[in-house]
Order: structure tokens, then sequence, then C-alpha cells
């Protein structure tokens, strides 16, 4: 509790928001106390940063604003800070577009995966179908006619084969898209 009490005193001193008695007690606490100047000094960063970052409620940010930037010295580390954070908010907004997916990858994904549905449906119709021809074969000449299942064979071969290559090219056209839309323009680097 004294630890929050201390963080919210600091913050009160800061602000020039402590009486003339209060003020005298923290100035001597700070000659003496090396953790807490360290502290004061930490307290001060984050105070810039939640103000930067409109985190301060009304009547903090007017004890900010005539604390803070009044003083040419504060003044010049509140513009540092914020020089800083737009750098910073500007890295995280580059990265984060360089992990964004695109709509039109998106589309091509949804596009593959209803395209696989399909093929693979086919794929068991055609296996089902060629169950079902050397079944109607075999019972109906009691024997397996050889030139009858070579056909059949051959024709499952190429349908399957053209199934496979339609499965590369898709294959091979998402992959691009996804290529060309994740690359950056060398000057975002």
């Amino acid at each position: 509790m004294e630890q929050t009490q201390n963080g919210k005193q600091i913050v009160q001193y800061l602000l020039g928001d402590l009486s003339d008695e209060e003020q005298r007690q923290l100035d001597e606490q700070l000659f003496v106390n090396d953790d807490y100047f360290e502290r004061l000094l930490v307290t001060e960063e984050e105070l810039i940063d939640d103000y930067l970052r409109g985190q301060l409620s009304e009547r903090e940010r007017q004890l900010f604003e005539r604390t803070f930037l009044n003083s040419p010295h504060l003044r010049q580390r509140v513009n540092l800070a914020r020089s800083l954070l737009t750098y910073i908010d500007d890295k995280v907004r580059l990265a984060a577009r360089q992990f964004e997916v695109p709509q039109i990858l998106k589309s091509g994904v949804r596009q593959y995966k209803l395209y696989l549905a399909i093929t693979a449906l086919i794929r068991v119709a055609l296996l089902a179908s060629l169950s079902l021809l050397l079944f109607r074969v075999t019972r109906t000449s009691g024997l397996v006619n050889l030139e009858n299942l070579v056909v059949v064979l051959w024709v499952s071969m190429v349908c399957y084969a053209g199934l496979e290559l339609l499965n590369l090219f898709w294959s091979l056209k998402v992959a691009k898209h996804a290529i060309a839309r994740t690359r950056l323009p060398e000057n975002d680097l």
C-alpha cells in the first residue's frame, strides 16, 4: 500500500499538486534515497507516456500541461517522447501490415478449399463407379474380362491424373497470389 501511496505522491509531486510541506518532505526524500529518485524518473517517463497516449484524467492533463509544457527542458523531453512513440507506432503498423492476409488471398484459399472438396467428391464417385463397373463385369461373365478391366483402369487413371493436374494448377495459383501480395516495397522496410 505504501508503494502505491508513494507512486501517487510522486505523480502529484511531478504535477505540482502537493502542499508546500509535502513537497519539501519529498524533496528531502529524493536527496537521501537513490531508489526513490530512480522511481521518480521512471514515474516521470510513465507520466509523459500516459499524457501522449491520452490516458490522463482531465485534471491530470491540465496539471501536466501547466507543469511540463511550461518548462523548456520538460517540453523537450515530451517532444522527444512524442517523436519516439510516433516512430514506434509507425513500425508497429508496418509490422502488422506485413502479417495481414490480403483479401484476395483469403478468397483464393476459400476457392481452393471448395475446389479440394469438389475434387474429393469426384474421386470418391470415380472409385465408386470403378467398383460398380468391376462388380457388373465379374457378375455377368463370372470372370474378369481382361480387356474391360484394362479399359476401366485406363479411363480411371486418365481422370485421376486430370484431377491431380487441376489440383497442382490451383496450388500454384494460390501460392503465386500469396507471394505477390506479401511482398513489400523496399522503401517500407
